[in-house]
C-alpha cells in the first residue's frame, strides 16, 4: 500500500529529495514539461504531496493556488501529477487527490484538476463512466469523499496557453456549499 507525505513531512523525515527523484524520472518518462519553468519543488506556493510505495517514491502532485484562472484566493489546482510508470496500476492518484482535498478544505472554495479533452480513457474515468480496481486493492478508491465530490464542469474548458488551441476538461470539487465557480481567465465556454 502507499503512504502520502506533504513537503513539511518530507522535510522532517529527511525525504525532501524524493520530489527531485520523481521530477527527474518524469523527464525520463516524457512528462517533464509539467515541471519546466512552472514549478519549484521547495518554493512553489501551495502544497506538494509525494506518494511512497514500499518506502520508495512513487508519484506526486502539486496543489497550487490557481493563478491560471486569476482567482488564487478562491480556486486551487491539483496539477503536475506524475505517477512513476511502475506504480501506475496502483491507483495512487486517488490518494493524492484526497491529500489535495484535505489540504484545501479551509483555504479555498473550489479544487480542480484538468485533463486533455482528447484523452478518452482518462476522461471516461473522471466522468465516472469507467471504473477498475487493481488486484490486491485493500479499499475501493471510488468510495473516497474527494472522488465522490469530483464533478465534470460542463460550463468551461481550460486553456493553459491562450495562443494554442489545446483544451482540457475541468473536473472540480466545490468546497463551500452553494458556491458556483466562474473562472476569470484561461477558459473558454464548453460547447
Amino acid at each position: 500500500m502507499y503512504k502520502i507525505k506533504s513537503r513539511k513531512q518530507l522535510e522532517s523525515s529527511g525525504q525532501l529529495g524524493s520530489i527531485d527523484i520523481i521530477i527527474n524520472q518524469a523527464y525520463e518518462e516524457g512528462n517533464g514539461e509539467a515541471f519546466t519553468n512552472k514549478y519549484h519543488p521547495y518554493d512553489s506556493p501551495g502544497e506538494t504531496f509525494v506518494a511512497f510505495w514500499d518506502n520508495k517514491p512513487a508519484g506526486m502532485v502539486s496543489c497550487e493556488p490557481s493563478d491560471y484562472t486569476s482567482d488564487p484566493d478562491i480556486a486551487a489546482r491539483a496539477c503536475r501529477l506524475h505517477i512513476l510508470k511502475e506504480y501506475r496500476a496502483k491507483q495512487i492518484g486517488f490518494g493524492l487527490l484526497d491529500a489535495c482535498y484535505n489540504y484545501c478544505q479551509d483555504k479555498f472554495k473550489v479544487l480542480y484538476i484538468t485533463h486533455d479533452v482528447e484523452a478518452k480513457a482518462m476522461n471516461a474515468i473522471y466522468q465516472k463512466k469507467k471504473m477498475s480496481l487493481f488486484k490486491g486493492a485493500s479499499r475501493n478508491p471510488y468510495e473516497s469523499e474527494a472522488w465522490k465530490n469530483l464533478e465534470w464542469n460542463k460550463e468551461y474548458l481550460f486553456q493553459v496557453d491562450l495562443s494554442a488551441h489545446y483544451y482540457q476538461n475541468i473536473y472540480q470539487i466545490i468546497l463551500e456549499d452553494g458556491f458556483h465557480w466562474i473562472p476569470k481567465s484561461n477558459i473558454v465556454r464548453f460547447k
